[in-house]
């Protein structure tokens, strides 16, 4: 499109800026690559973190907010456990 001098740079057809970006969306090995980014070693009880980690990923994406969710080291766990996994953890 060539523009005219006289419209400094202004065109006769609205532009919109276009952003590029992505979410993570969920793969078949997000649970591997969750594991391993978080150093994640479980003793007979993967398959249960492992759906409490699938249930919890339905929350990641775009929120509301702006803010854009997605997996932390607590992504494999309830609230409930989270609640006391964070009480033991802040002890010396």
């Amino acid at each position: 499109m060539n523009i005219a001098t006289s419209q400094c740079g202004i065109t006769t057809s609205a532009s919109y800026p276009v952003v590029s970006g992505t979410v993570a969306t969920a793969k078949s090995d997000d649970w591997e690559e969750y594991k391993q980014q978080f150093n994640k070693v479980y003793n007979g009880d993967e398959s249960e973190r492992k759906a409490i980690f699938e249930s919890n990923k339905k929350m990641w994406g775009q929120h509301e907010s702006g803010a854009i969710l997605g997996a932390t080291e607590f992504s494999d766990l309830t609230l409930g456990n989270s609640n006391s996994t964070s009480a033991v953890s802040m002890l010396p």
